[in-house]
């Protein structure tokens, strides 16, 4: 990571610029600008060191380290900036190698961003979920973006399609994230920091949470917990429903409550930085809604290659052992494909999590023949 932030230095102000002449060429509808892929050439040949040492790791038992900056001990920023430019390296080393027609390392970048995407069994820090979040964001975007083009073969589709296939892990990281919240409160509460003004403060007793108030939130993310993330509609309703109740007025509450409000503006368990939990289930349902989306699209392209012609309709990608489970929406509705010219693939839903800019949104995949 160190390595990455040294070689982002020497190349962020370029990328930058680049990015200004790719957006003037897409708004004139002018060719792709060759500085574009002259830098992304030379920036790639820099980081072959780095992506190929994260090839061999995510290949072996070892572990990718994630090293904690002295100055994210006050904020978690620092470190999901790491991440996010860890990823950011492996976008560009990607978009490279398919410029090059070598597949076969665009294929091995993809694979390292899976093995970020995919649950680990330490304890699950924010960090790494900001980093589960920027690899599976960028996976997804990427394999979408290069199905537009024929540039995968048969036997890289399938391959794909096995870099895409489910994990069944939303529920135990739904459940682990939660408990690590219970987890951050009991911090919370003994750090002796002063939350208003972010440092140390030598009056600890005055900015403690309560212990009512711990005990309620620990008692609703308990109930969270019981909840099975199936990654459907009706999980998120149900996660809604336990945090509005949640949120209702309950009284007075405990004495405690009441000696601490005259010290506090503001509740020290809604004022940090921890994910709200109905967020947290929307996306994990939106992640796996875009993993199904991208599979679906993988397999269109599939089947062409197969059988020399577009599907016909959705229900024809059994026919390349897409489940039919894998064709439906976070609602329980199928994808929509449209066998016009050119071939389209619809994710006619509304967007879970996140704006709906038409820029970073998997709404569609148009399939040039």
């Amino acid at each position: 990571m160190s390595a990455n932030e040294a070689l982002e230095e020497i190349y962020g102000d370029a990328f930058s610029y680049v990015e200004k002449l790719e957006q003037a060429a897409e708004h004139d509808q002018l060719p792709r600008p060759p500085e574009a892929d002259e830098l992304l050439s030379l920036y790639a040949d820099d980081a072959r060191e780095i992506v190929d040492e994260l090839i061999v790791l995510s290949g072996s038992d070892q572990p990718i380290w994630e090293p904690t900056p002295l100055a994210s001990i006050g904020t978690r920023d620092p470190i999901l900036h790491l991440h996010i430019a860890i990823t950011k390296c492996l976008s560009r080393v990607f978009v490279d190698a398919l410029h090059r027609n070598d597949t076969e390392r665009a294929l091995a970048v993809l694979e390292v961003l899976a093995h970020l995407a995919s649950n680990h069994e330490d304890p699950p820090r924010v960090s790494r979920e900001g980093l589960r979040d920027t690899a599976e964001t960028t996976l997804q975007k990427r394999i979408a973006a290069s199905l537009r083009h024929d540039v995968w073969s048969e036997q890289e589709l399938e391959r794909l399609m096995q870099v895409l296939a489910p994990s069944g892990q939303a529920d135990s990281r739904w459940k682990a994230a939660l408990r690590h919240q219970i987890f951050d409160m009991s911090v919370i509460g003994t750090s002796g920091f002063d939350l208003r003004r972010g440092g140390g403060s030598p009056y600890r007793w005055w900015y403690s949470v309560a212990p009512s108030r711990r005990r309620e939130q620990v008692l609703t993310l308990s109930q969270m917990i019981a909840t099975d993330c199936d990654r459907t509609s009706d999980f998120l309703f149900a996660v809604d429903a336990i945090e509005h109740e949640a949120n209702l007025p309950n009284g007075i509450g405990g004495l405690d409550v009441l000696l601490q409000r005259p010290f506090l503006g503001a509740d020290p368990l809604r004022t940090q930085k921890m994910a709200s939990q109905s967020v947290l289930s929307k996306r994990l349902v939106q992640a796996e809604n875009d993993r199904r989306f991208v599979r679906c699209g993988v397999a269109v392209r599939l089947f062409q290659k197969r059988f020399s012609r577009w599907p016909e309709g959705i229900d024809e990608l059994q026919k390349v052992d897409l489940p039919f489970a894998e064709r439906l929406t976070y609602a329980g509705t199928l994808f929509d494909w449209w066998a016009s010219d050119p071939p389209r693939l619809s994710n006619s839903q509304r967007r879970i999590y996140g704006p709906l800019d038409g820029k970073n949104d998997l709404l569609w995949i148009e399939f040039e023949r």
